[in-house]
């Protein structure tokens, strides 16, 4: 398991399945971590990186490019993030951006420049970008 500092504050566990780990005793193991340690498990396979990490990383890397190039401020930068963990943690907030018209991209060719599980599902565009696409 990969705690997350400091473990008795935050909520997150990474469980971390080697190539000989059985299925077993992964699933004791997130019951475990889950039941007894209060802990939010996400299961991995053993690599460099985990999830946490493998995610944050790349984000963070682009974020001091910005900043080095020229590009944004540090204090722009900044702002935007706030914004996104935003959208990313209010239900409410996603609701209203959908019921304003937000639709997939699928057909607008963004989907070559997009990750294979998310051309599946389609991107995120405003719907009338999609319908002038159209």
């Amino acid at each position: 398991m990969h705690f997350f500092n400091p473990v008795p504050v935050l909520p997150l566990v990474e469980l971390v399945s080697s190539l000989v780990t059985s299925e077993a005793a992964a699933a004791r193991t997130e019951e475990f971590a889950a039941t007894v340690l209060g802990k939010q498990v996400v299961r991995c396979s053993d690599r460099s990186g985990f999830v946490v990490n493998a995610l944050v990383v790349p984000y963070l890397l682009s974020a001091i490019r910005m900043v080095e190039s020229g590009f944004a401020t540090v204090a722009d930068v900044d702002t935007a993030r706030q914004a996104i963990r935003r959208l990313i943690d209010d239900p409410a907030l996603r609701e209203r951006l959908a019921a304003a018209g937000w639709a997939t991209a699928a057909g607008m060719g963004w989907e070559r420049s997009l990750p294979s599980l998310l051309r599946a599902v389609g991107g995120a565009a405003p719907a009338a970008v999609v319908a002038r696409a159209a």
